[in-house]
This record gives C-alpha cells, sequence and structure tokens, in this order.
C-alpha cells in the first residue's frame, strides 16, 4: 500500500556549464482520485556544485531554489495532466540551478505491488 495515488520515481541529474553536477531523486504523484492536481517531491543525493551564496531572504521564507540547494530537498504541485510532468521537473530544476543547467530526466520503471 502507498500513501500517493499512482506514484512514478525519477533519476534527475542537472549539468552546469561550469562542470558542476546535483543528482537527484524525483517522486511525482496525484493528489487527488479526480487526477487533477499533481504533487511532486526532489531529494537532492549527490552534488559538486558551491552554494555558499545562496542565502534565504529577509522575510525567512524558503522559495523552492533555497529549499532544494539549503535544505536538500523540495516540494511542488501544479494542475494538470501527469504527462507534463518531466516538462515540470526540468522547469523547477532550472529555477533552482539557473537557465543554463541541463537536466536529464530517467523515469523508474513500474513495479508490481504486492498481490
Amino acid at each position: 500500500m502507498t500513501l500517493h495515488h499512482d506514484p512514478i520515481g525519477y533519476d534527475v541529474r542537472v549539468s552546469l556549464p561550469n562542470g558542476e553536477h546535483a543528482y537527484h531523486f524525483v517522486v511525482t504523484y496525484n493528489l487527488d482520485a479526480a487526477k487533477k492536481f499533481v504533487g511532486i517531491e526532489f531529494f537532492r543525493l549527490v552534488w559538486t556544485t558551491d552554494d555558499t551564496g545562496i542565502t534565504v531572504g529577509q522575510s525567512g521564507a524558503y522559495e523552492f531554489r533555497e529549499e532544494l540547494r539549503l535544505l536538500n530537498r523540495g516540494v511542488a504541485t501544479y494542475s494538470g495532466p501527469r504527462a507534463a510532468e518531466r516538462q515540470i521537473i526540468e522547469s523547477k530544476m532550472k529555477e533552482a540551478y539557473g537557465q543554463g543547467a541541463t537536466v536529464n530526466t530517467a523515469a523508474h520503471p513500474a513495479k508490481p505491488g504486492p498481490p
């Protein structure tokens, strides 16, 4: 049994023009039974990026970039079809690492659940 509806896992590699890299595991899932909303969780696993210049704004609120690069975890949601999730993942990675980042995404094959 899973807590999420129809989860899909992705390996995501981000490559920066300066040669730095970051590797993530990303999970997407439907947030509602009608499948109108999708949740995405990002987990940063290994990275060579220099994050020393990233700080939290004066309000103390974390934007996605700060969540992922300082806390090594981020979340996002969107309303729309699951077919759009790879584009959303790429967009969020570029939000975190810059528009010059190259994003490679590979889905994990589905595994059958218990009988």
